[in-house]
């Protein structure tokens, strides 16, 4: 059979006539060459087997591979394998169940990464199809969905199929992809040893100088070393979150690693290491004022506890809670009460009542601001670790390892006792159009890299941009198109912008956004104004423009054209005796939503619309203010 796996002792090869022996139940890939064409009929009674298509407009038809053992199919994606699973989940046939509620095999969908550590999550357009022949496949239901190996094990796309329905094919089409893998640390002038037999993890000196100074310094890091930093009491779990954020990996953070990390960071005190720390959980909005100031404090992390409460007074909050009857001595405890919290609540209440306008109204960042690097101190000149770099005539210092870990140093020419950046064409012409000076672009690139700035302003984006993909800066490159994905479309010359940026660039996920957006109604109109520009016939990839403007799954369907996710994750799909199709949405096998029509009709199933809203998918996973990539 075409697009059987060899790993499987299971055929569909042979005479019509045939007899196989199937699992109780089986998932098989639905090649209508292969398996349908041929028809092998089934011993037993008991058998039941459903046949899975999954086609994707990047990697096209796939073909899946069975395992019968684990009673799933399998499909290559470019960085995952999707798997379509068996689990035990079968509804009762009974007097009190509604036929159309019933069903009696349960797939789960789930992003398998290749490697160890890595993370993928993709949001797409999906179209869910069914068949209870093997003639004839109808849409059933559409949905954006959100898949992740991150959550899939906690809340994975559940399919539920009735007893009727005998192959179902999903379609994708990508809005956002993002996969990235940990470092691997094979590459550097220095070695760290975990143990006195383990192989030595490499790093760059100067770049570890920069956020570790005590541990380089200390030359505690230098083999033979048979203990790990006994001075600094730290963890090997620690340390290697350390270097993760070090090297600005984009792995997503738990309550486990978040929780090393800031121990590291906490015992090495490093202003770089701590400040997005800080950031990051002032910032969690999953929790509200006492519980992110608790977990400050539980973190070592002082100085968001401290502005959070002072902010508190300056903006009424912690009046309203003690109002409430909120007991903080008895929340934190008497050692963070006493030594942090009533402090900073004193200070803010006796700012308040200051007359100096200065002190009365900022905010604690305002009235402790952290310094932004400007890699012209005399420190930075005399920082062994540091080169110079030639910018508007003018010789700023920025550490070596930074240059070697995050760009490619052969980028920048040598001469003079300084390094000299490439100025292109592009980065000329994009520096005219906005009235730059080329110190006005490296600055808060350099910043960003540091980790201690994760803003750039909206007209330096491009330029950023351009200087990194000239400096092959790759963790620039991407955090630059973030920004850009998440720019307002206004005007057809923007959207044309993007759309040659993306072409330019190798910005995948913009170009995929781009064209999902001409398919929206807010945008569809620049899109059809768009083509008629002149600098439009210079793009590449007009077919693919012109035909999501034309035949986008969102031009008819507007539930496809949805800015955030369904927050749903099962869903029940049947067909009754009529060729009737039923999908309906559920959580923990409860029907919540219906939604069916004829199959040889349309369906125009929606999701349940939740009461409270979600911010954009793509900005939360993107948005460089609030990436960890900036450590």
């Amino acid at each position: 059979m075409s697009g059987c796996s060899s790993s499987t002792d299971v055929t569909c090869d042979g005479e019509p006539n045939d007899v196989v022996e199937w699992p109780k139940y089986l998932l098989v890939n639905a090649d209508p060459r292969g398996l349908f064409g041929n028809k092998p009929r089934f011993m037993g009674t008991e058998e039941r087997i459903l046949g899975i298509t999954l086609e994707t407009n990047e990697e096209g038809m796939l073909t899946g591979s069975s395992n019968r053992d684990e009673s799933s199919v399998q499909f290559e994606l470019k960085y995952v394998d999707l798997v379509f699973k068996y689990v035990e989940e079968k509804h009762s046939k009974g007097e009190n169940v509604n036929p159309e509620d019933y069903f009696d095999i349960s797939v789960i969908v789930v992003p398998q990464v290749r490697i160890s550590g890595a993370s993928w999550k993709a949001i797409v357009q999906a179209r869910f199809y069914v068949s209870d022949n093997i003639d004839e496949l109808k849409l059933a239901f559409s949905e954006i969905l959100c898949l992740s190996n991150e959550c899939s094990s906690s809340n994975p796309l559940t399919l539920n199929f009735g007893p009727n329905v005998i192959t179902m094919k999903m379609e994708m089409r990508y809005i956002y992809e993002s996969y990235n893998e940990l470092p691997t640390f094979y590459k550097g002038d220095m070695s760290v040893y975990f143990s006195p037999f383990s192989s030595p993890a490499l790093m760059d000196r100067a770049l570890m100088a920069l956020y570790t100074p005590k541990l380089v310094m200390s030359g505690e890091v230098m083999p033979p070393c048979t203990s790990f930093f006994p001075d600094y009491n730290m963890e090997r779990e620690e340390f290697i979150q350390l270097l993760y954020k070090i090297y600005r990996s984009k792995c997503p953070l738990n309550d486990d690693n978040f929780r090393a990390l800031c121990s590291a960071a906490s015992k090495l005190g490093n202003e770089l290491l701590l400040w997005p720390l800080y950031k990051n959980i002032v910032n969690d909005t999953s929790l509200d004022f006492p519980q992110r100031v608790n977990k400050s404090l539980q973190l070592g992390l002082d100085y968001a506890a401290k502005q959070m409460c002072y902010n508190a007074v300056k903006s009424g909050e912690w009046q309203n809670l003690q109002e409430k009857g909120f007991n903080a001595r008895d929340y934190f405890g008497d050692i963070f009460y006493y030594k942090t919290v009533i402090p900073t609540i004193i200070e803010a209440i006796r700012d308040q009542l200051s007359y100096d306008p200065k002190v009365y109204g900022c905010l604690y960042e305002q009235k402790y601001p952290h310094k932004l690097p400007t890699f012209d101190t005399p420190a930075d000149a005399s920082d062994p670790n540091n080169v110079g770099l030639l910018i508007d005539g003018k010789i700023i210092f920025v550490n070596i390892g930074i240059l070697r870990t995050f760009s490619r140093l052969e980028c920048f020419y040598y001469e003079n006792g300084a390094y000299h950046p490439k100025i292109s064409n592009d980065l000329k012409e994009e520096m005219s159009i906005q009235n730059l000076r080329l110190i006005q672009i490296v600055l808060p690139l350099f910043q960003l890299l540091y980790g201690v700035n994760n803003y750039v302003q909206s007209n330096l984006v491009r330029a950023c941009l351009i200087f990194a993909n000239d400096h092959q800066m790759n963790e620039i490159v991407g955090e630059m198109e973030e920004l850009l994905i998440n720019e307002l479309i206004d005007s057809p010359e923007k959207l044309l912008n993007h759309l040659k940026l993306a072409e330019k660039y190798g910005l995948k996920n913009l170009e995929r956004k781009s064209l999902w957006q001409l398919e929206c109604k807010e945008y569809h109109k620049f899109g059809l104004e768009m083509i008629n520009l002149p600098e439009y016939q210079k793009l590449r990839i007009r077919n693919f423009v012109e035909e999501r403007l034309c035949c986008g799954w969102a031009v008819e369907d507007e539930g496809l054209a949805k800015k955030e996710p369904t927050l749903l994750s099962s869903f029940l799909l049947n067909i009754d005796q009529n060729s009737k199709v039923i999908v309906k949405s559920m959580a923990n096998s409860d029907i919540l939503s219906v939604k069916d029509s004829f199959i040889s009709d349309e369906p125009t199933f929606k999701s349940v619309s939740q009461s409270s809203s979600t911010g954009t998918a793509i900005s939360n996973m993107a948005v460089t203010a609030k990436s960890w990539t900036a450590l």
